[in-house]
């Protein structure tokens, strides 16, 4: 199939058959009389109505369908549990997530007439009962799913997925793929679990998967997209994990594009630095404070409904915390931008602010003139790719010259072959680099007393004042440094305050 060099990016669609408009959004807007809106209501704790998601499909139908290569889809597919008039069961979460993975079915896979647009999935903390709680597989939960999502989930992908709702999926056979880590495992407020180090971790297990996945991608000169729902940030993250993901994205920079997340509903971008995370890598180490960020509000459970001037402040503290960490950046030069990597955390459907979504374009110069199938590189059978056993992963790592002594931990990843060169994170040149994204909203309080609703150009990336030329990690990095703290950046940051609450008030 043809490329168009786009694809969407949507996440926590948190549909809500119980929403009534013009109720009592202090009731969830599921009662009593107020000002819940016909698409929603901005600024409460409500969640979404379906008359804002049969828009959200139309509009996706109407203007993305043809002209995107494939769709991330990051979780939280399930109204919140804040109404004890209407509590929710594991029933009802897989029935929600039943409906809206049809909704995506319906859109982009049309078999009768050859037109399959790859969507991937990823499990949401609120995708499960109770939220935040997963253990290891298989379960009920990871067969739900994989029965939900079949038409999604790669049939070579069901054992893996089986055992911890992660896969990876080619979303361009031969050239790119998209792993789909399953961010419970690494999310704090999951009681189940105790972080990455522990063989009993099934975050560790996931990492050790991930050895195996991204080796075979290396070998097969792919590159990757990693996806998931809870963003990498200390606040979220178990900080072993953190530490973790940061230095496998480092000993990965040749395929690794970078990282999509949502959850937090904050339309922001987080820098990791693979040099701090090295350096914490000592026998005994102490636990440091924290890693990017050390703010424990968690956005995706606050309470709305105690006082608004208490969200509007925790929100506030979160973006001048996240300010301040971009002040504190070192300038870095060529050589050594290698040691950072960004993800990217989009803004949400829900309406806690206008709803978003957001469409990334890259660079895919020469790909269309290839063949559609590259035979070069054998295509890989991922069952037996994943056989391979911990003693594998061994094997590979014994083949470097140098093995890491402060830590035997095999979740870690090997290094980087010498003489490999940046991958598209680092060159806008390289195949698949990111060029921008354009974040597309909806000003539900404008289309209130309106039959639709329609989605509009919030901003785009390469446009004034953020004016970045490409989305590699250089340009985030001087990004970061125009928000820091400065007179001159001021009006820069007040646009980015705006843009990350979706221009809502």
């Amino acid at each position: 199939r043809k490329l168009h060099g786009r694809f969407l990016h949507i996440t926590d669609i948190h549909p809500d058959p119980y929403y009534q408009i013009g109720s009592d959004p202090s009731h969830s807007c599921h009662r009593g009389k107020g000002d819940a809106g016909r698409y929603g209501a901005p600024l409460t704790s409500c969640d979404v109505p379906y008359s804002m998601i049969d828009q959200m499909f139309k509009w996706i139908r109407d203007n993305l369908k043809d002209n995107i290569d494939f769709v991330v889809w990051t979780g939280d597919n399930v109204r919140h549990d804040r109404d004890r008039n209407y509590p929710r069961t594991e029933p009802f979460i897989f029935a929600e997530n039943d409906k809206i993975a049809k909704r995506f079915l319906d859109i982009f896979y049309d078999e009768q007439h050859d037109h399959i647009i790859p969507v991937v999935p990823t499990m949401g903390n609120n995708d499960v009962y109770p939220h935040n709680l997963m253990a290891h597989g298989p379960t009920l939960q990871t067969g739900k799913y994989l029965s939900i999502w079949r038409p999604f989930i790669p049939h070579d992908q069901s054992t893996v997925f089986s055992l911890g709702a992660y896969h990876v999926n080619e979303v361009i056979p031969n050239k790119l793929a998209v792993i789909s880590l399953n961010s419970l495992y690494y999310f704090s407020r999951n009681p189940l679990i105790d972080g990455c180090e522990s063989t009993k971790d099934p975050g560790y297990h996931m990492m050790k998967w991930l050895t195996i996945t991204l080796t075979e991608l290396r070998r097969r000169k792919m590159k990757v997209w990693l996806m998931g729902h809870v963003p990498l940030v200390s606040k979220n993250t178990h900080h072993d994990c953190l530490r973790k993901f940061a230095i496998w994205q480092h000993e990965f920079r040749d395929i690794i594009v970078g990282g999509l997340y949502g959850h937090m509903n904050i339309d922001h971008f987080v820098v990791h630095d693979a040099e701090k995370a090295y350096k914490e890598l000592k026998p005994d180490p102490k636990r440091p404070k924290s890693y990017n960020y050390d703010e424990n509000v968690d956005f995706d459970s606050m309470d709305f409904l105690e006082s608004e001037d208490v969200h509007i402040l925790n929100r506030d503290d979160y973006m001048a915390a996240l300010r301040d960490d971009y002040a504190s950046l070192k300038e870095p030069s060529s050589e050594s931008m290698s040691r950072f990597s960004i993800s990217n955390n989009s803004p949400s459907i829900i309406t806690t602010f206008f709803p978003s979504m957001r469409v990334w374009e890259y660079n895919i110069e020469g790909l269309n003139s290839e063949e559609e199938n590259d035979q070069s590189v054998p295509t890989s059978n991922w069952d037996q790719v994943n056989t391979l056993n911990y003693k594998d992963v061994d094997l590979l790592k014994k083949k470097k010259k140098k093995r890491r002594k402060p830590s035997r931990d095999d979740s870690y990843p090997p290094y980087l072959p010498p003489n490999s060169p940046l991958g598209p994170a680092y060159s806008s040149k390289e195949a698949f680099s990111p060029t921008r994204y354009i974040q597309y909203f909806s000003n539900i309080s404008k289309y209130s007393s309106e039959d639709k609703a329609y989605f509009d150009i919030e901003y785009a990336t390469d446009e004034s004042p953020y004016n970045l030329t490409d989305l590699t990690v250089s340009s985030w990095i001087q990004m970061a440094h125009k928000l820091s703290l400065s007179d001159k950046s001021d009006s820069l940051w007040a646009v980015y305050l705006h843009r990350a609450f979706v221009s809502t008030g």
